[in-house]
């Protein structure tokens, strides 16, 4: 079994519309959810030295450097990004947005712009990532092997 950290944050200001509309989260469902300055520092000590691993890294990373610093925490835990594997694995998608490469490699995304939905998704799609890079490692090993 694998733990899961999963919180809502309130954003101590109004939702806009247009993001309500990507993730679905309304004022009324953050109104009693933790602020950044406990969510993060929860968050923090739940990933502890783990590798994080993220689909459009940089984005998100922006997000969680930036509040850290503000709150004097650092966050110095390695990132391996999803986006930029599928764009070099799978360079004849449409894009390489997450639900994108979910689809196409058929792993379940039941609210995309959710977090531990997106998280679930990533993961599998990491997965799916090392054992792709995995089977080309082995086919040009049996390649050398045959040529000698």
């Amino acid at each position: 079994m694998t733990d899961t950290f999963n919180t809502l944050v309130n954003p101590k200001m109004k939702i806009p519309k247009e993001a309500y509309k990507i993730s679905g989260i309304s004022n009324d469902m953050v109104k009693k959810a933790p602020t950044i300055e406990r969510a993060l520092p929860e968050l923090i000590s739940f990933i502890g030295d783990n590798v994080l691993i993220a689909h459009n890294a940089p984005f998100d990373m922006k997000f969680l450097l930036y509040n850290a610093y503000k709150l004097n925490l650092q966050i110095k835990n390695p990132v391996i990004d999803t986006l930029w594997l599928c764009r070099r694995l799978f360079p004849d998608l449409k894009n390489h947005k997450l639900p994108t490469v979910a689809k196409a490699l058929k792993i379940p995304l039941e609210s995309a712009h959710r977090s531990l939905d997106d998280a679930h998704a990533t993961a599998e799609i990491f997965l799916r990532c090392i054992e792709l890079l995995n089977k080309r490692d082995e086919e040009k090993a049996a390649a050398r092997k045959a040529a000698k």
